[in-house]
Parts: C-alpha cells; sequence; structure tokens
C-alpha cells in the first residue's frame, strides 16, 4: 500500500476567543490558549478505493418514478420499467346494462425531469399485472413484477416532458399539461372490456377492484444508443394526475365515460435493469470481475441501483511522527476523471456499518453546507468536509470499516460520475484528502 502525506508546517499562536464550531477550530478546544502549536497542512492521497454493483435500493412509493432507456459509453445500457396500481375514482359505480367498450386511453403525466437525449425513438409495452403490488409492501430496484402475456400498448414515442397536449380543434382546442395519452384498446380490447364486465361486488370497494385488476406494468425495451430517463407522476390527484380513461356505451346510452387513477394511494415501485456488456473493459474488471487494484485508476459510482464505490482510509498514525494530533479540518476531494454532461447534483458518503448496511457520518450531522458533498462545476468535483470522522477514528473511538460512496437519491436519480483515482504518489489532482492537524506533543 502507497502511503503519501505532503506536508507544510505552520507555527502560530492559535488563540480561543469564541464558542463557534469553525472547521478551523475542531478539536482545538482541549488546548492551553497560550500554547504555540505546530500546524501542519498537506495532502494525503493514502485512502484507496473501489467499485462494485449496488445490492439493491429501495423503490417504492417515490417522489416520482422513472421510465425509459438510455445508453451511456462508460456505464452501458440502464433501463426503467414501472409497476403501478390503478384505482377506482368512485366505489358502487354501475356501467349500466350490456356495456361495451369503445376505448380505454392512458394519461400518463409528465413530471419534469428528463436524463439522456430525447430525441431518441424508444418503444414502451404495457402488460396487466398478474401478481398483486401493496402500499405497505417494500420493493427494489431489482425486484421483479409478473404480468399477463397481453401487450396493450407496444408504443413508439420521443419523451417530451415539457410540451404541452393539445386536445380538440379550433374553438374547441384545449391544453393540458405535459402527458402521455396511449391507447390501451387499439391493439386488444380484452383490458377495457374486463373492466366493464366487473361485477357489483368488485366494484364496490377499491380493495375488491384491486383484488380483480391488479394495475399496470410499464416495461421499457432497451435502447442501441442514447435514449433517456424521464420522470412520470403518479402523486397527483383528480384530473390532473396519470388516469385511464374508460369510453364505452351500454343498452341505454351510447356515450359515456369512466375515470380510474393511480395516485398517492396506490402501489407503485420502480424495476432498474443494468447491462454492462458494452461498458470499457477497464470498467468490467473492476467492477463487475472484482479487481480491486484498478481503483487506484479509476472509481465509478451510478444512480438506479447501479454502482457505488467503497473507500478505505488507512491509519493515520503510519503517516505522521507526531504521537498526538488533533484534527483541524480534513477535505475529501472527489474529482472527475472526464466532464460528465449532467453530474450528479449530490453524492452521498456514509460510514459502513456491515457488508451493505451503513450509517451517517458524525460530520453530515454538522448540515451540508459544513459537510458537503454538491457538484462544483468549477473543478469537476464533490468536496466533503469528514474532520469529526477522522478524528474518531485517530482516537480509537470507533471502528474503520471504511466508507460508501453513491449517487444521492439514487432511486430516482439515474446520472453517473467517473472518478480519478490516486495512482501517481504525489499526485494532487486525483481522489485525495486535505489535512491540516495540530501536533498536540510539540507544544513548548
Amino acid at each position: 500500500m502507497r502511503k503519501s502525506l505532503f506536508i507544510l508546517p505552520l507555527v502560530f499562536l492559535l488563540l480561543l476567543f469564541s464558542c463557534r464550531k469553525s472547521p478551523h477550530t475542531i478539536g482545538a478546544s482541549i488546548l492551553p490558549e497560550n500554547a504555540q502549536l505546530k500546524i501542519v497542512y498537506g495532502y494525503w492521497d493514502g485512502l484507496y478505493g473501489h467499485s462494485v454493483i449496488v445490492d439493491s435500493v429501495r423503490t417504492d412509493e417515490l417522489p416520482r418514478n422513472m421510465l425509459g432507456s438510455m445508453h451511456d459509453s462508460v456505464f452501458g445500457v440502464t433501463t426503467a420499467n414501472i409497476a403501478a396500481q390503478i384505482t377506482l375514482t368512485s366505489n358502487g359505480v354501475d356501467f349500466g346494462a350490456n356495456p361495451q367498450l369503445d376505448s380505454l386511453v392512458l394519461y400518463l403525466r409528465y413530471n419534469g425531469e428528463i436524463y439522456g437525449d430525447s430525441s431518441t425513438v424508444q418503444h414502451l409495452h404495457i402488460y396487466e399485472l398478474s401478481d398483486d403490488i401493496y402500499l405497505d409492501s417494500a420493493y427494489h430496484s431489482r425486484s421483479t413484477f409478473q404480468h399477463y402475456d397481453v401487450d396493450y400498448a407496444d408504443l413508439s414515442y420521443k419523451p417530451a416532458p415539457h410540451d404541452s397536449v393539445v386536445f380538440g380543434e379550433g374553438d374547441l382546442a384545449d391544453t393540458a399539461a405535459p402527458q402521455m395519452v396511449i391507447s390501451l384498446s387499439n391493439l386488444s380490447p380484452e383490458l377495457g372490456q374486463k373492466i366493464l364486465n366487473a361485477d357489483t361486488t368488485t366494484l364496490d370497494s377499491d380493495s375488491a377492484f384491486r383484488e380483480y385488476f391488479k394495475g399496470l406494468y410499464f416495461e421499457s425495451e432497451p435502447v442501441v444508443s442514447k435514449g433517456a430517463m424521464f420522470a412520470v407522476n403518479f402523486l397527483a390527484s383528480g384530473a390532473h394526475g396519470s388516469q385511464l380513461m374508460l369510453y364505452y356505451h351500454n343498452d341505454e346510452d351510447d356515450s359515456l365515460s369512466y375515470r380510474l387513477s393511480a395516485n398517492i394511494t396506490t402501489a407503485r415501485a420502480n424495476n432498474y435493469v443494468h447491462n454492462y456488456s458494452s461498458s470499457p473493459a477497464d470498467f468490467k474488471q473492476q467492477v463487475l470481475d472484482g479487481d480491486t487494484s484498478l481503483g487506484f485508476e479509476k472509481l465509478y459510482v451510478q444512480g438506479a441501483g447501479g454502482v457505488k464505490t467503497i473507500l478505505r482510509v488507512p491509519d493515520i498514525k503510519d503517516y505522521t511522527d507526531s504521537s498526538r494530533i488533533a484534527f483541524n479540518e480534513v477535505k475529501l476531494f472527489i474529482p472527475g476523471a472526464t466532464t460528465p454532461l449532467i453530474p450528479p447534483e449530490r453524492l452521498a458518503l456514509v460510514e459502513r456499518s456491515g457488508d451493505s448496511t451503513y450509517i451517517p457520518l458524525i460530520d453530515q450531522y454538522e448540515g451540508d453546507s459544513y459537510f458537503g458533498g454538491t457538484y462544483q462545476s468549477s473543478t469537476n468535483e464533490y468536496v466533503f468536509r469528514i474532520t469529526r470522522y477522522m478524528q474518531s477514528l485517530y482516537s480509537g473511538g470507533r471502528a474503520n470499516q471504511g466508507l460508501y460512496l453513491f449517487v444521492s437519491g439514487a432511486s430516482i436519480n439515474p446520472e453517473n460520475f467517473v472518478i480519478k483515482g490516486n495512482k501517481y504518489e504525489g499526485d494532487t489532482t486525483g481522489m485525495r484528502m486535505e489535512i491540516i492537524y495540530t501536533k498536540l506533543d510539540d507544544t513548548n
């Protein structure tokens, strides 16, 4: 293991006139007020890491759901699918005598967010779920959802999350919020007629209806190149939300309709599929085959339940000739090896507490402005302040099990980032820590 700490000593008088918790005075309150201390500043490239596949992330009852497929030159193809319940908007509905389907139309609301190339033609298949999904159950990015074989959509489209939709013509035209309008009866009338054929017991309550019609499965076809993932809104209520419109006639009336909806009371979950077959060889050797040595060159993080990085921090006592030190400030720099088109807004840094579990770092409780983790476009990097964590490791207050680094909000954020490693000793542009500490045993 390489060990390198590049230091610049500074000798000055440390006066403690304030109780304000500044990153430059953490750990210094234990010192005599008149002590002349040796402050050491330097870059430390002793940390190391490697990237692995994320086990899974929770994807149920999200504030938005992702749909679509996109290709990345490093991270291959990521495809987002959705399972969603559809519910009655009123109990005890009566479709009348001999109801017959005219059409079944899905109005799927966009939520605004899109990642990738919206000009790519994509393909969407929509099926009826054959297994129940539940609002109070946990689902994850690798959860699978069983469905019947009939495809009710087989739709080719370009996502347009910012384009309003116009219904009608001339003086009767009406402009609506961005949404996908999808016929679920052109290929087969089976689903719409099934709803119309439901008996009165089934239509008396949401729970009975959900047992009868378990919901829809939206399956995106993987793209070959480019592509995009976009957000769908299942939270809005009433006519402003995603809804399924049943248009029908019966023996008494030839122009009837009924609205079913997906909303905050209905179960919904994402399934993400990652295909890394087109990824570069060094990526696959590290992430898929477990070659941890390649982490010195590059590291990777990817949202949508893709890739995370494990970081290891060796014992800093091996790097200093001082037997007692207090950390004034420790910053962790996560620089980009490339400049992404859409970098993650934030990365998350947490302390490992087991093989796949973690807890927040104690520095995170100081707030985001202190802890950091937001993308800095001017330097193409993320910076975290981990002073208290490093002090606790040095003081022996906690076991050193390493850190996890991953995309914040990975359940709904598909962005990725390639990290420049610290392959070359003395390189202050790769992943590193900037340390300012006080040598407590050098006092006069």
